[in-house]
């Protein structure tokens, strides 16, 4: 089985973050259309006030946000125009599965649901920490967005986004040496 591994994470939001990025000691997930792409992580409870002059700043310097399990943010919850809102800026949003198929609550789910059926989702990620807590569950939401909407959307937002992401070079990459 061909196997390439790469170096990923999410990265959470902080004041540090334009600084570290610019002496590449934050890795990126792939390159698509001119961009670097951030797997960026909101805290859970709001989105930080200086998020909204991060944005900008990182779209100017060709990194685009990939906001991490947005569904899952009690801002977004409440209010799903913030969802748009980061959209609009130019960010990418990742919906986790578990999210979709009830595992995080009803709440997240009703907001994953209202992100794709708005159409703001770039694609699925399962957010599996181990084969316990957070199984994959990717054949499962691939079924339930084919039922939903189409195999075609379902194909884009678990197979073909994913590929551009994670079959492209990434150009900042760390090594092990450079980690804080």
């Amino acid at each position: 089985v061909p196997l390439q591994l790469k170096l990923g994470a999410e990265v959470r939001v902080c004041d540090q973050l334009p600084q570290l990025i610019q002496v590449g000691r934050i890795p990126m997930l792939g390159h698509v259309n001119g961009y670097d792409i951030l797997l960026l992580e909101m805290p859970d409870h709001q989105i930080p006030a200086g998020l909204w002059q991060l944005i900008p700043w990182l779209m100017r310097h060709k990194v685009r946000p990939l906001i991490a399990h947005p569904e899952r943010n009690k801002a977004v919850m409440s209010d799903i125009s913030q969802a748009q809102r980061l959209h609009r800026a130019g960010c990418w949003l990742q919906v986790t599965t578990g999210a979709v198929l009830g595992s995080f609550g009803s709440r997240a789910q009703a907001t994953a649901q209202q992100l794709l059926d708005d159409d703001l989702v770039y694609l699925l990620a399962t957010d599996t920490h181990n084969l316990k807590a957070r199984q994959p569950n990717m054949a499962q939401a691939h079924q339930w967005l084919s039922r939903r909407f189409d195999s075609g959307y379902a194909d884009m937002l678990t197979h073909d986004h994913p590929a551009l992401l994670y079959h492209s070079t990434p150009q900042s990459i760390p090594t092990l040496e450079d980690a804080p």
